[in-house]
């Protein structure tokens, strides 16, 4: 596998599963700035997508931070995506 950190994704693992051509409709990846898995994920749709991508650039950004319930100290980018979600 190899990385294309350039471009912001996982050359293997997207050319494995599609790609950013995915067949899919009413899906928002998610990724953590933060996230050690960020690489392996959809940071960003093309304007013609089917599908919503958002990388949440704030302090403590990691895995699986926007699934957490909220706190009153959470970013307002992390709050805003949980709201999209």
């Amino acid at each position: 596998i190899s990385l294309n950190l350039e471009f912001g994704y996982n050359k293997g693992n997207q050319h494995s599963f599609g790609r950013r051509l995915i067949k899919s409709l009413n899906v928002y990846f998610t990724n953590g700035h933060e996230d050690g898995w960020i690489w392996a994920g959809i940071q960003t749709a093309p304007k013609n997508a089917d599908y919503k991508a958002e990388l949440i650039k704030c302090e403590n950004c990691a895995h699986c931070v926007e699934l957490y319930t909220e706190k009153e100290t959470d970013d307002p980018l992390l709050k805003t995506t949980r709201a999209n979600i």
